[in-house]
């Protein structure tokens, strides 16, 4: 079946041609489907629009130049805007600034699985907090817990005609009651920041298209892994638990490419990740999955549309043990599964794969002597596995953990 093509849209000026170049090809890098990406620069000036010619996968390059003069949010709004134009063809869109940098190997099969799989609308990056390195304690904030104009993707399964980006920073828009504050996620009393495609949370909201927002981590967190002690200016994005998919650097305009001391700080922590990276297997498969195990309904936007609020199907999932398939892809699955085994062996071997959300695995209960299970967790969630009575055990995603099942339930051995 034919995958989905990812299009990228992002915009440059003679000033960032080296953070768009590089941007795009970590892209090419990281991608499981190389040859599915497509590029649109939005080149501010003749100088931006010739700096594109030879970049790799060129038949998949495409340029369109803007006037010189338009600047700052002015020239990120035309190339949003501009990009909103190739929208709803049937691919996902990707609209990014010239400075962030895709670190998650397969992170295009991640998307194809969020954006049709799961039937997400939206994904991407967020605004800080309240009370954050960059947002302050203000009551003139940023719309929170959406996805934003930084780096976000557009799912091909809804309509995006009507969104705009134009800004409209002359004034706020208040927050006056209930409806508002759940839209943009902000207190009564507070008012938005009508800064670049500040009306995507209303859009969203009045067409009912369900969004996740990855939180904005800093180098003084414990979360982040890349930015880990770097500057807290810069910004980094999981789109699942403890996996970097996007870093930003921020500010290309006022800070030289791999020349200014934050840059070359930056551009170095992610060269080394990157390194890393790129020699394992992409981190996600994707299939296209219509069956009925996919949600069909288009769950409404709520006042905390943050990625643990957005309901999706359970996915597929596929175990076997000892080599033998004990449930099959396309056995009817509602995330609870059983592993039917006898366990006669000392060790025995379980494999588990799939894109479920999280997996609940029931195992034999042994009345007389334990036995050891080698578990290699390849789902999308973490799996957790428990007999009738005793303790269980949450596994992670890409882990391979040995455990001991015993009358007491299951355990893991360190």
């Amino acid at each position: 079946m034919e995958m989905t093509k990812i299009h990228v849209h992002t915009a440059s000026d003679k000033a960032t041609v080296s953070y768009a170049r590089f941007m795009w090809e970590s892209m090419r890098l990281l991608a499981a489907r190389p040859d599915l990406l497509r590029l649109t620069v939005h080149a501010i000036g003749p100088t931006a629009a010739g700096a594109f010619a030879d970049l790799p996968n060129a038949e998949g390059v495409q340029v369109q130049m803007h006037k010189d003069g338009d600047t700052g949010s002015t020239a990120h709004a035309l190339c949003v805007e501009h990009a909103l134009l190739y929208v709803n063809d049937g691919n996902i869109h990707v609209i990014c600034d010239s400075d962030t940098v895709v670190v998650a190997r397969g992170w295009d099969n991640l998307l194809r699985h969020k954006l049709i799989n799961e039937r997400i609308g939206i994904v991407g990056a967020s605004y800080e907090d309240i009370g954050g390195y960059s947002s302050g304690s203000s009551t003139s904030q940023t719309y929170k817990k959406i996805p934003n104009a930084t780096w976000m993707a557009l799912s091909p399964l809804y309509s995006w005609k009507g969104l705009n980006a134009v800004p409209e920073k002359s004034a706020n828009l208040p927050i006056s009651n209930d409806q508002q504050s759940k839209i943009y996620n902000l207190p009564v009393g507070y008012s938005v920041l009508r800064d670049v495609a500040w009306q995507i949370p209303q859009f969203l909201f009045d067409n009912k298209i369900p969004c996740q927002a990855w939180k904005q981590l800093k180098g003084s967190g414990d979360a982040a892994v890349i930015i880990k002690g770097l500057e807290n200016y810069h910004e980094e994005f999981h789109a699942t638990a403890g996996i970097p998919f996007i870093v930003h650097q921020r500010g290309s305009l006022r800070h030289a490419y791999r020349s200014a001391k934050m840059s070359i700080r930056f551009y170095d922590a992610v060269d080394h990740y990157v390194a890393q990276e790129k020699k394992f297997d992409p981190r996600w498969s994707w299939e296209r999955n219509l069956s009925d195990n996919i949600a069909e309904h288009q769950p409404e936007l709520t006042a905390n549309a943050a990625a643990n609020d957005v309901k999706v199907g359970p996915g597929w999932f596929k175990g076997t043990i000892d080599g033998s398939v004990f449930w099959a892809r396309n056995q009817p699955f509602n995330g609870i599964a059983h592993v039917d085994f006898k366990p006669e062996h000392q060790i025995h071997n379980l494999r588990l794969e799939g894109t479920c959300p999280k997996l609940s695995l029931s195992l034999p209960q042994t009345t007389e002597k334990p036995y050891v299970l080698t578990v290699r967790n390849l789902v999308f969630g973490p799996a957790t596995l428990q007999t009738g009575k005793g303790a269980a055990v949450t596994i992670p995603r890409d882990a391979c953990w040995m455990l001991v099942v015993d009358v007491d339930g299951v355990h893991r051995v360190n």
